[in-house]
């Protein structure tokens, strides 16, 4: 008896499938004559490429996208805690923050409508570079035309990140009571990625 052997990747095994023997590797289907084998149709023999094992893949693949979304998750969060409202809040800081947004008029040049309209930009990552970078929304140029300059701008803690805070704030004679609106903004694009007013009234 021949040994089946086949003619485009060299394989043995094979599996019947009617009246054709099929190549477990390269799926090059011979008829089945007296078991020699005999080409079933003319074929473009696939390169042989010996099975792997995948499973080490899979972990890469499953560590990375959990890494990813652990990075991922921390940088939204952290940038989340920058200037919204945290959860366990007091009560008396959700009213003092609910009240600051009612008077937003108390600090010069901006209205609730103004604060509303701020579109802001969508952050993108790059994993090659590790970059963050921000597209679309309104830019801080802009918003300053409406409103006039803030009453102070700081840099970002970390300087490569190229960000800027800036405040404009409010407050009443007695100094007990004041409102403050945070804007948050690229500085190589001008555009703003978050928003927030605050206060405080005694």
């Amino acid at each position: 008896m021949k040994e089946l052997i086949c003619e485009a990747c060299s394989s043995h095994e094979f599996t019947k499938a009617g009246k054709y023997l099929i190549c477990d590797y390269c799926q090059s289907r011979y008829l089945a004559k007296d078991f020699s084998l005999v080409p079933a149709v003319e074929k473009t023999p696939l390169v042989y490429k010996k099975p792997r094992n995948r499973r080490g893949l899979w972990i890469a693949l499953i560590v990375a996208g959990a890494l990813l979304l652990t990075v991922g998750g921390t940088i939204i969060a952290a940038r989340a805690s920058l200037h919204t409202s945290p959860t366990g809040l007091s009560q008396k800081e959700k009213a003092d923050n609910a009240w600051a947004l009612a008077n937003i008029s108390l600090v010069p040049g901006w209205s609730e409508k103004t604060y509303q309209s701020i579109e802001l930009a969508t952050t993108n990552y790059d994993d090659k570079t590790n970059k963050t970078s921000y597209s679309g929304g309104t830019k801080f140029s802009d918003l300053v035309k409406i409103v006039g300059q803030p009453t102070k701008v700081s840099d970002a803690l970390d300087k490569s990140l190229k960000l800027k805070y800036a405040e404009f704030n409010y407050q009443d004679k007695s100094g007990k009571n004041y409102i403050s609106i945070t804007i948050d903004y690229d500085e190589q694009t001008n555009l703003i990625w978050q928003k927030g007013v605050y206060g405080n009234r005694q």
